[in-house]
């Protein structure tokens, strides 16, 4: 089993939302930016980066909001 995480980032009510690259699976599909939680990483910990890395933006995470 592999753990992942997703963040739905919004704004009022507005969501955003990434499209895939085209050539990834499920390639322009759209999603909410998320991935796989390290080995000893926290699903709150994994988001920081990967928002960062992904949209670069830094992002609050609420903890137990999971």
């Amino acid at each position: 089993m592999t753990d992942v995480v997703a963040a739905l980032i919004w704004n009022g009510n507005k969501f955003l939302a990434c499209q895939r690259p085209a050539n990834t699976a499920r390639g322009l599909l759209w999603d909410f930016v998320g991935g796989k939680v390290e080995q000893g990483e926290t699903t709150e910990a994994a988001l920081i980066p990967t928002c960062r890395e992904r949209l670069g933006i830094k992002v609050p995470v609420r903890p137990g909001f999971l």
